[in-house]
């Protein structure tokens, strides 16, 4: 169960990430920028940072974002429980091609036009990450209810969470039993090294119904 106290540090990790994010994502912009200042359409400006100085905002820009990632992934264990799905190739090529395709439309605009005009089209990344934690997210269990899969299901109609372990060796299988007149949810299978049965059932504790129960078979 997370106790009060717990939610109020979780929700002020999740603050600070933001703030560390923020600022990360600045110095990533200064960096880029940078770059397109030194190889686009404004190269050889006056005010083109040196390689020093888009050395160290690109160190910054990793530190911060590294140290965000790691301080909202520990709010989030203590405010949800969070399983994904296998590694999918396809998510992974979106996410990364989608930065790498970015990075190049970016380099072009600022190479032809500016290269603050080229960093425009950036803000187009943090959807797909948003779009990616979707995608691999197999359970979830928060405030608002279960995830399964595509599938959110609200605490109200809710009325049984199965957990289904075929043994050792075998994936866990993962489904919501709703309330009669809801509709069905399929269940998914989740990596058995993803899977935590009592940090699920602390969550479902903490923010479900005291009528919803976690059945094991």
């Amino acid at each position: 169960m997370v106790h009060p106290q717990q939610a109020r540090e979780a929700h002020r990790l999740f603050k600070v990430s933001k703030v560390m994010f923020a600022l990360g994502g600045l110095a990533l912009l200064i960096t880029v920028g940078g770059l397109f200042m030194a190889l686009g359409a404004d190269h050889g400006a006056k005010n083109a940072p040196g390689t020093a100085d888009l050395v160290i905002a690109s160190f910054v820009a990793v530190a911060l974002i590294s140290g965000a990632t790691a301080t909202r992934n520990a709010a989030a264990r203590r405010m949800m429980f969070r399983a994904t799905k296998p590694f999918d190739p396809m998510a992974a090529f979106v996410l990364w091609g989608g930065l790498v395709g970015l990075l190049g439309i970016a380099w072009l605009i600022g190479f032809a036009l500016h290269a603050r005009v080229g960093l425009v089209v950036l803000l187009a990344f943090p959807p797909l990450m948003v779009w990616h934690q979707k995608r691999m997210t197999a359970v979830q269990v928060d405030p608002v209810g279960v995830t399964i899969g595509e599938s959110v299901v609200r605490w109200p109609d809710v009325a049984q969470l199965v957990v289904t372990d075929p043994g050792p060796g075998h994936d866990i299988q993962v489904g919501a039993l709703p309330r009669p007149g809801c509709p069905l949810v399929a269940g998914i299978v989740v990596p058995r090294g993803q899977f935590d049965l009592a940090r699920l059932t602390a969550m479902v504790r903490q923010y479900g119904p005291g009528d919803v129960a976690v059945i094991t078979n």
